[in-house]
C-alpha cells in the first residue's frame, strides 16, 4: 500500500515545491519538502524517506551531487531518487543514471505523470522488500537445516563413540561433550542392577538434583518444567537445565534429537553392565586357576617326596628281609620268591606314583587352555 511512505522533496523553486508537494499529496503519501539541499541533508534522518524527489540545478549543492551524497550513505543507499528537472539532454539524463537516480521526469510535468511513476516506485519497493523478506525466510530455513544436520550429525558421532566406552563415566563425558556444544546445561543418571551412577556437567551434582534425577525417572519419556527437560528411559534420566524455551524451533530440534541419543546410552548402559559381570567372573575364574595350579604344583612336591621315601623304605625292606633270610629256614626258591614279590610290589608303587604324575601333566595342560580363554576379550 501507498499510504504511508515517506517522500522527501528538494527543489529551491518554491512554485514547483509547493506542485509537487500537493501532488503528493493528493495520493496520500506523507510529505516532507525542503527549498535548501543541504537542510534536506542534514534533516534527512530525521525524515528517514522512502522516496526523494529531487530537482538538479540548486544552489551550493546541486542534485547530482546531493544524489551521489545519498548513494555514499550506506543507510539509505537502496533508497529511490527520482529526478524532477527541466534538464532534458541526453548527456544530463546519462549523468542522472550515473550517480543513481532511479527515474527522471521532465519540467513541466503532468501531475498524472508524477504520480504514476511515484506509483511504479513504490510498487518496486514493495516488490524488493517482499524478495527481501523472503530470502531472509529461505536463509532462516537454511540456516536452521543447517543447525539441525549439525546437531544431528552430533548425536550420530555420539551413537559411534559410545561402542567404545568401556565405563559409565566415559559414557557420562560422551553425553556431556554433545550437550555442551548444544549449549545445554546437563546432569545424568545411570540406573544398573548393582546401583545408581550420578554425573553432572558442572561437577558434583547437588542433592536437589539428585533428588530430581531420581523423582522424574518415572514421569514419562519427555517430562517438562518451564525450561527444564527430563528425558527418561528405563536405564537414564538425562536433565536439561536450561531449554531454550525462547526459541521454539531449536528447542523442538532438542526434544527431537535428546531421546535418540538417551535410548543410545540406555542400550549402552546395559552393555556395560554386562561387560563389568563378565571382568568380575574372569577375574574369578583367573582366581580359581591361580589358586588350582598352586595346589598342583603343592600335591606335585607332595607325590614327589612320598615317593622318595617310599622307594627308602621298600629298598630298607628289601635289604632287612635278605638279611633275615639267614636266619630263616627257608629254601633258595622260597627267598627268591619273596625277593622277586617285594620287587614287584614297589614297581607296583612307583607306577602308581608316575600315573599321579601324568594327572598332574593334564590338570597343567587344563590351567592353560583356562588361561587362554580368560585372557580374550
Amino acid at each position: 500500500m501507498a499510504e504511508n511512505k515517506k517522500i522527501m522533496i528538494v527543489d529551491d523553486e518554491p512554485t514547483n515545491l509547493l506542485l509537487i508537494e500537493e501532488t503528493l499529496l493528493s495520493g496520500d503519501y506523507d510529505v516532507t519538502s525542503y527549498e535548501l539541499p543541504l537542510k534536506a541533508k542534514d534533516e534527512i534522518d530525521t525524515v528517514n524517506p522512502d522516496i526523494i524527489v529531487l530537482d538538479i540545478a540548486m544552489p551550493l549543492m546541486d542534485g547530482y551531487e546531493f544524489c551521489e551524497w545519498i548513494k555514499n550513505k550506506s543507510e539509505y543507499a537502496d533508497v529511490p531518487v527520482i529526478f524532477v528537472t527541466a534538464k532534458d539532454s541526453v548527456e544530463e539524463r546519462v549523468r542522472g543514471y550515473e550517480v543513481g537516480c532511479h527515474d527522471y521526469i521532465v519540467k513541466p510535468f503532468k501531475p498524472e505523470e508524477l504520480l504514476s511513476k511515484i506509483k511504479v516506485t513504490v510498487d518496486t519497493i514493495d516488490a524488493k522488500n517482499s524478495l527481501k523478506e523472503e530470502v531472509d525466510n529461505v536463509w532462516a530455513t537454511a540456516m536452521e537445516a543447517m543447525s539441525s544436520a549439525g546437531e544431528f550429525g552430533e548425536t550420530l558421532q555420539f551413537l559411534d563413540k559410545s561402542i567404545s566406552c568401556e565405563t559409565y563415566e566415559e559414557l557420562a563425558e560422551l553425553i556431556f561433550a554433545v550437550t555442551t556444544s548444544l549449549d545445554l546445561s546437563c546432569s545424568i543418571q545411570f540406573r544398573y542392577k548393582n546401583g545408581v551412577s550420578n554425573y553432572c556437567a558442572g561437577g558434583i551434582c547437588s542433592p536437589n538434583e539428585l533428588e530430581l534425577l531420581s523423582r522424574a525417572a518415572n514421569k514419562g519419556r519427555l517430562f517438562e518444567i518451564g525450561a527444564r527437560l527430563f528425558v527418561n528411559f528405563e536405564h537414564v534420566t538425562l536433565f536439561v537445565k536450561n531449554m531454550p524455551i525462547e526459541d521454539p524451533e531449536a528447542k523442538g530440534r532438542f526434544q527431537d534429537l535428546l531421546p535418540i541419543m538417551i535410548n543410545g546410552a540406555n542400550a549402552k548402559v546395559l552393555a556395560i553392565e554386562s561387560a563389568i559381570s563378565l571382568r568380575k567372573k574372569r577375574l574369578g575364574m583367573k582366581r580359581v586357576v591361580a589358586q588350582t595350579h598352586e595346589s598342583l604344583l603343592v600335591m606335585q612336591e607332595k607325590i614327589n617326596a612320598q615317593k622318595e621315601k617310599a622307594d627308602t623304605l621298600l629298598g630298607r625292606l628289601i635289604q632287612e628281609m635278605e638279611a633275615g633270610f639267614l636266619s630263616i629256614d627257608l629254601s633258595y626258591d622260597q627267598q627268591e620268591y619273596m625277593i622277586k614279590l617285594l620287587e614287584d610290589k614297589k614297581t607296583e608303587v612307583t607306577a602308581l606314583y608316575d600315573e599321579g604324575l601324568e594327572l598332574d601333566s593334564i590338570f597343567n595342560k587344563i590351567i592353560v587352555e583356562l588361561n587362554q580363554v580368560i585372557a580374550e576379550k
